[in-house]
């Protein structure tokens, strides 16, 4: 949401400054993405609670990548 209202108001930057603007985005998807691999995983480690610990993950998951999509990206640096 930052990034689209940063665009919006000021336009481009200049070319090699452009990764710099999606560099934010790296900890929300492997933070999300990290959990949903994880819920996939420790099945045999969590024996009968599997189920249960995989539902938990993906919405931990996706709390951690609704957070960075609409809460504030200063929280996460």
């Amino acid at each position: 949401m930052l990034l689209i209202a940063r665009l919006v108001d000021h336009g481009l930057p200049e070319a090699h400054l452009i990764p710099t603007l999606w560099i934010g985005l790296g900890p929300i998807g492997v933070g999300s993405l990290a959990l949903v691999r994880l819920s996939m995983t420790a099945s045999p480690v969590l024996g009968g609670y599997d189920s249960e610990v995989q539902v938990l993950l993906r919405l931990a998951s996706l709390g951690v990548w609704g957070f960075g999509r609409c809460g504030s990206p200063r929280l996460w640096w």
